[in-house]
Formats: C-alpha cells, structure tokens, sequence
C-alpha cells in the first residue's frame, strides 16, 4: 500500500517497480487506473475493473459474468495457481480494493491512494508505504535527469534554489525540469525568479497543454473534501506560520477541541497536512500556497474577522503563558478572550509552549499589522515580550517590537505606546543595551502621567532611571528610583515595589553604598518571595550574593549564590542558573578554590552563550583570567 500527497510519485514508483520485478511474476501483471482522484473522471467499479482483468487473463467475452460476486469467483478461481503483479493505481477508498485482491501468496498487490486506508493494513494484511518529499540531494538530480544535462555542475546555487521553491515534490520539479526543456533559452536562475514570486508560483508549475499542474492535482483533494474538511483546509491555510494546532483550528472554525483535532487528523489521512509531532501539523509550502489560493476567493471581511479570531485566540494562550513565568503588573488581562486555548501548568510548560508557538507568534504579529488588526498587534508584542525576557530573545524581538510600536500609534493608543516602550526597553536590559534608549523612557514617562495611574507611573519612572543609569547619571537614577518606590508602597504596588528595590540596589553598588544597597537588595528579595515571582526572587537573591561577597562577606556569598543556583535549576530558568553560577565562581576564585571556580565559570559560560546574552563575555574574561593565574 503505497500513499503519499499528490504530486509525491506514487504512481510512477509502483510502475517502476513493477517493470524492475517482472519476471518474479512469469503469469503477468495487471494494471488498472482506478481513477480515485482522477479530476474528471468517477472512480472506476469494481466490478469493471474485473471485467477487464478476465479478458486480460484470456478468459472470453462471452464467459465474463454479469454479476458481480460471479465475477470475483471466477477471478478468484483463474488465479489461484498464478503468480501475478497486479498494480492498482489511484485507489479511492478500501472498498474499490478489496475485491480485487488476488487469493494465495504467490501474487503480489501494489495499491496507490492519496488515502492511508489503513482498514487494508487491518484486514488484508498490507504493508504500508508512505511516501515523503525528496531530498534536495534527489531533488537536483531527478531534474538533472529530466533535463538531460548536468545543471547541478553548471548552476549549483539556483538549482537548489530551484529544488527548495518546489518544495522537493516530484511532480513540481518535473514540471519545472519540462519547462527548461521546452524553453532552452531559460536558465535556472530565471525559472528560479519566477517561482519566487509566491502569487505566481502555482500558476508557473503548469503544463496548460498537457493539463499536469501542482494546483490541478491539488484540487482534486480539495474537492473531494466534505464541507467541514474543506473548511478546515481553509482555516489551516489562514495560519500564517509554520504549524498549525487544533487548538488554532478550534478558535478559527469555532467548534471544540476534539472536532478540530480529529478534522486536522483526516487532512493528514487525506495527505494535505502532514503531523510532524503529536498535535503539529504542517502544509507542504505548495499546499499551503494553494490554500491560500483558495482562501483569496473568499470575501475580505470573512479573513479579517477569522484572523481576529485567530489572534484572540493567541492573546488569550500567550497572557495564561506569560503569568506563569512571571506574575503581570501592566493592566492586561486577556486569558479569559478565549477559553479554548492552551493552558500550561508550569513555568517550564509555558517556557515549553513558547518555543514551540514562538515561529508562529512572529509571523502572526507581521500578518496582523498587515490586516490592520492594530490593537491586537500591539498586545501580542507586549505579552510576549515576558517569554524574550526569561529566554534573552533580542534579534528576532526588535523586529515584531517595531510593528507592536507602529501598530499603538497609527490607532493612537497611548497606553498601548507606553507599554511596548517598556516592553523594549526591559529586553534592551536583559541584553544589556541600554544605553541610548534614555528619549524612549522620557516619552513612556510622559504618557504614563497623561494616564495617572500609579501603576503606570511606577513603572516608567523604573524605566527612565535605569535608560539614565545606562548613560552614567548614577545621582539622578537614585531620585527617581526612590520617587518609584515611594509611589509603589502608597499605592500597594508589592510586584512594582520589588523591581524598583532591586534596581535602586545595583545603583547604589554600583555609587559602593554597599550596605544600603544590600538592605535594598534583601528588601527586593522578600518582597518577590512573598508574592510568588521566583524568577525574580532567584536573580534578587543572586544579586545579593554578588554584594556579600563585594561586602567581604564569602560565607554568606557562597550560601546565597548555591542557593541561587539550585532555585534556578529546579524552575528552567537558564539566565538565572548562569548568573548564579557567575557569582559562585566568582566567590569561589576569591577563596583561591581554582578549579571549583572553573567549573562554575565554564557552566555559566555554556549557559549564556546557548542564551545568546553579552554576558558571555565577561565570564570568558574570568575564565582566562584563572587559566592564566
């Protein structure tokens, strides 16, 4: 049993192993088009199909017989002694292929669907083949071969250019490799700008005049599909990233999570999507292309509102998400926007579910910039911003902060303003740059006293003394710190409070206030404890373990740092591991304990530079300051 997605070569691999078997089998083969999927023609019967088989067997005309089960008897009967191949190509369901199997083991059957029909595996004993996409490696070479010269020696670079826009599928490259041929004067590279033009590319893999083409074969499928797969299809085509989940299909076609999982499970059944993992399931890009060639005959309005729906969908999953990493102080609550989506039940798990969603959660927030859904584009830039901080996620980040901020001020949504400002400014800290950022700050803080809400204010007076920390103006940043913390204690501000002390102590170590700096920085520390944000509580307490030890305090340092450090592991928090683990091997190099410190050093620099954070540098200083001593 032989399946695959159209335009995979499932056809021509059962004909080619059957030529390249054949004297296995001294009594024939037979072969019938079955017409399954044909685009205009009905599936052929069974009953049909045994007709022609007999006559094929040398039974007569006149001794066919009418009905159907004399048919199969008789059929049956001739072969029992035989040793046949019988190749049945573009089968339809199980039914159209039952009764033509043959009895005995002498013979064999080659079945080809764009169907699994895996009841075949169940009652008759077949053996599965799914057919996937070429290797790039495969892919220059069968058109190489199509073409009947070496391209891949003359033009290597376009024509794996070539083999990635076909996707690898056998049928686009042929189709491709025909137009080389009936054009001479095309080179690859023109071919290849051509199909680069996405709008274009489905209709450039047609053959007009021989009624071969990649959305032809496509649409076969698609017609075939029942109403609600159909839909499905659609709505899987409207994802503008690279997976799609049932809990995506279930917020876009409004139905439950099992109805939409058990859709996408038949689409993968019927080889229009494929499930690279349990619950993600992929289109091919020139399934994809086709779907959203479908999807662009429907009205503008009806794709809006389903990607409005689609985004809904993902400020609810992403708002339950972010809280779990770290409690939330900005005013937005968008969990309950859509009770469908995804619920982790830990940081890790939510950590988890970023990685995995973080390719969509990108390509979701360029697409909704280009429909206009501009309140919605800004939040998503601001939940997500929580997942960049925890995973020092900077380049791919400035990009969607950009369309977050664009989106707040063409609606004019000034709190939207202040809180992607922010957003940009705290993974321009984790990054460690800041500088430069300080005309930012000054605006966020203009509009939070437009708003007057405490909360608001708290936090871009945090922002503004730490973008004038970052140019050196130590004396102004405490001001406006402690003008912060003030606000925050009158206002009961505990999460607000807590960032504000922490970063008035890296200040004041840094003024060498030291001791006050370490009573802020405990104050931070059990302030974030008390109200459930360990992800703060174990960088507060990785903080003070480097001010203990600047203190002169290497007992108390040490305790702090492994304590820090164990915090860290138990909860998936690598930057925080990594800065514990800096400090450890700090304290550690001080008390002349080299090697322990080594091993520290050599950890946290694994762990920053897998983040990515410039931080890496300074431990790598460190290092080959001990491997020098």
């Amino acid at each position: 049993m032989v399946n695959g997605a159209p335009g995979i070569g499932k056809s021509e691999l059962a004909v080619t192993w059957g030529h390249r078997r054949a004297e296995q089998f001294p009594d024939g083969l037979l072969f019938a088009a079955l017409n399954g999927f044909a685009p205009d023609r009905e599936p052929v019967a069974p009953a049909e199909v045994l007709g022609r088989f007999l006559l094929a067997l040398g039974v007569p005309a006149d001794g066919v017989p009418r009905d159907l089960d004399d048919r199969v008897g008789l059929y049956r009967s001739v072969l029992a002694k035989r040793r046949v191949l019988v190749v049945l190509d573009d089968a339809w369901d199980p039914e159209q292929v039952r009764l033509l199997l043959p009895p005995g083991a002498g013979s064999v059957v080659l079945v080809t669907s764009r169907r699994r029909l895996e009841s075949l595996v169940v009652s008759n004993g077949a053996r599965m083949l799914t057919l996937d996409t070429l290797s790039e490696d495969e892919s220059v070479r069968l058109v190489d071969e199509v073409v009947g010269k070496p391209l891949s020696e003359q033009e290597p670079v376009a024509m794996r250019m070539l083999a990635e826009l076909c996707g690898n599928l056998p049928l686009a490259l042929r189709i491709a490799a025909a137009k080389l041929v009936f054009s001479p004067e095309w080179t690859v590279e023109s071919l290849v700008a051509q199909l680069s033009d996405d709008d274009v590319r489905l209709r450039a893999l047609d053959l007009a005049d021989t009624g071969v083409g990649v959305a032809r074969a496509l649409a076969v499928s698609y017609r075939n599909l029942p109403p609600e797969l159909a839909e499905t299809f659609r709505a899987a085509g409207l994802v503008p990233g690279r997976w799609v989940s049932p809990h995506a299909i279930a917020a876009l076609c409004r139905t439950d999570l099992g109805t939409a999982a058990a859709r996408l499970a038949d689409l993968a059944d019927a080889h229009l999507l494929v499930e690279q993992w349990r619950g993600g399931f992929v289109l091919h890009d020139l399934v994809r292309l086709y779907a959203r060639e479908v999807l662009g005959d429907q009205d503008a309005g009806r794709r809006t509102a389903a990607l409005r729906r689609l985004m809904d969908h993902y400020l609810a999953a992403c708002d339950h998400a972010r809280r779990l990493i770290r409690p939330s102080g900005d005013g937005l609550d968008l969990a309950s926007v859509d009770p469908t989506a995804p619920r982790p039940a830990t940081a890790a798990q939510a950590l988890s579910w970023y990685d995995k969603e973080w390719p969509n959660l990108i390509a979701l927030v360029h697409a909704g910039a280009e429909a206009g859904l501009h309140q919605q584009v800004w939040q998503l830039v601001r939940l997500v911003h929580t997942y960049c901080v925890a995973r020092v996620v900077s380049r791919d980040w400035h990009g969607i902060a950009e369309f977050g901020l664009a989106a707040a001020r063409v609606s004019g949504d000034r709190r939207g303003e202040m809180l992607v400002l922010n957003a940009m400014f705290k993974i321009n800290w984790r990054a460690g740059a800041v500088r430069g950022t300080l005309p930012d700050a000054e605006r966020a803080y203009r509009i939070a006293k437009e708003i007057g809400e405490p909360r608001y204010l708290v936090m871009t007076l945090d922002q503004l003394a730490g973008a004038l920390s970052a140019e050196g103006r130590l004396e102004e940043a405490l001001a406006y710190y402690r003008e912060a913390v003030e606000l925050a204690r009158r206002d009961g501000d505990a999460l607000g409070e807590a960032t504000v002390l922490n970063n008035l102590a890296q200040v004041e170590q840094r003024l060498g206030q030291l001791e006050t700096a370490a009573q802020h920085q405990f104050q931070a520390m059990e302030v974030h404890h008390r109200n459930g944000d360990e992800r703060a509580y174990v960088l507060a307490v990785n903080n003070l373990a480097e001010m203990y030890a600047e203190l002169g305090l290497p007992a108390e340092a040490e305790e702090h740092a492994r304590q820090g450090v164990e915090l860290a592991r138990g909860g998936s928090m690598q930057f925080e591991e990594a800065f514990g683990r800096q400090v450890l091997g700090e304290v550690l190099a001080k008390r002349g304990e080299r090697v322990a410190a080594q091993a520290e050093l050599a950890e946290s620099l694994r762990l920053f530079e897998r983040l990515g954070s410039p931080r890496a540098m300074l431990v790598r200083t460190a290092l080959e300051g001990l491997a020098g001593a």
